[in-house]
């Protein structure tokens, strides 16, 4: 069974809008902890990437305002959150964790970005529209801090901060066998927690 929860813009038939992050301010706040504490999960969106260089955005992360239990995607990083122009950077789990795809990233380009959780592994890929996929894995431990909610475009730290200024689509996030599917619309712009966005459950 398929339900639908939020506004449709756009019929099936139509490629449903992405959303832009400004690099100041802009980001999604879905209102709860998606990412499970310990389960498997794996999480999958569309990412533009506008351009290489030093300066750190966070494409999603779901944590608390210290660093235990986070979950980071950085782009133009490491995992740690060192400057790395064109790197994807994942890192969770009390800092213990990275998976760091050098080169991953290239200019003013679509990327498929998947993140997964399974049998105690990490495992992160990012495939360019037309080019080849960049994967690594790591061992995994500990828990995802459920706390705070998840985001995408920007990382909360006590504050909100290292948004993107690209654009992110299709998000998607899979746990105990169930896919929760976010087509991502524009919005109003006024909020954080109410920008459109629509999601389908898939049992």
């Amino acid at each position: 069974a398929l339900g639908v929860t939020g506004p449709l813009k756009h019929p099936a038939t139509t490629e449903v809008r992405c959303w832009t992050g400004d690099g100041s301010a802009a980001h999604i706040d879905f209102g709860s902890a998606l990412i499970p504490a310990t389960a498997e999960f794996v999480t999958s969106l569309w990412y533009f990437h506008t351009a290489n260089n030093t300066t750190i955005r966070c494409i999603m992360a779901q944590r608390n305002a210290s660093e235990d239990g986070l979950l980071n995607v950085f782009v133009n990083a490491n995992g740690t959150g060192s400057p790395t122009a064109g790197m994807l950077g994942v890192r969770v789990f009390n800092r213990m964790t990275n998976v760091d795809l050098a080169g991953a990233l290239q200019a003013n380009t679509w990327h498929y970005i998947t993140i997964t959780r399974a049998s105690g592994t990490l495992t992160v890929t990012c495939t360019p529209a037309g080019g080849s996929t960049v994967s690594g894995s790591n061992a995994i431990s500990g828990v995802v801090s459920v706390a705070n909610t998840l985001r995408l475009g920007a990382m909360f730290s006590g504050t909100v901060t290292n948004h993107i200024d690209g654009r992110v689509s299709d998000f998607r996030i899979t746990t105990g066998g169930v896919t929760k599917y976010f087509p991502l619309q524009e919005g109003p712009g006024t909020s954080n927690t109410n920008r459109d966005r629509y999601w389908i459950g898939s049992d």
